[in-house]
């Protein structure tokens, strides 16, 4: 966000990413959003910031197991896959009340409210890379390594991906797919 603002035109005229666009996709549920719209497959997901909204989304029929997280921020902070209604609720209120009096996380992504998603079991990879002038221009595929407990702590991973390569060239255009529904 501060490379968004300060790169723009009016500042340092250097490449950038608008700053709506960085905006959009570190929040998840904008992303998800974002990517429905351009066609682009995603879980289901719901967003809520109280106990009181969490429990109108969970009023829909969810199939359990699911995963929440702060909707906002990065890395496996906060993360829980949850097995029952019962246990998302009590999750749910230890970690929005530590998230809330920590005071470590920016108070925008506080706000941000969490996010529920469906669970769904598969290889974890991540594509890493940069678009310059609306054209992806360079990209990595990697390969997660499996989760180790519930807490969906990151474990690390391996780079590049030793996906087969016709899969991580799938991958590659989700990427391209994703980039063309951001603009």
């Amino acid at each position: 966000e501060i490379c968004a603002y300060l790169c723009a035109a009016e500042r340092l005229n250097l490449p950038y990413t608008p700053l709506a666009t960085v905006q959009q996709v570190r929040n998840k549920v904008r992303f998800r959003e974002a990517c429905g719209k351009a066609g682009v497959p995603t879980p289901r997901f719901a967003n809520a910031h109280t106990e009181d909204e969490l429990l109108r989304v969970l009023e829909k029929d969810w199939s359990y197991p699911l995963i929440l997280k702060p909707a906002r921020g990065a890395g496996s902070y906060y993360c829980r896959k949850v097995e029952a209604k019962d246990e998302l609720l009590e999750v749910f209120a230890a970690f929005d009340g530590q998230l809330r009096s920590e005071g470590k996380t920016p108070e925008e992504d506080v706000r941000g409210g969490w996010i529920l998603e469906e669970w769904f079991s598969g290889w974890e990879v991540d594509v890493d890379g940069w678009a310059k002038d609306g054209q992806v221009e360079w990209m990595l595929v990697s390969d997660n390594k499996p989760l180790q407990s519930h807490a969906c702590c990151e474990m690390g991973g391996v780079y590049p991906s030793q996906l087969p390569e016709h899969l991580q060239e799938l991958l590659r255009e989700l990427t391209r797919q994703v980039d063309a529904g951001m603009r």
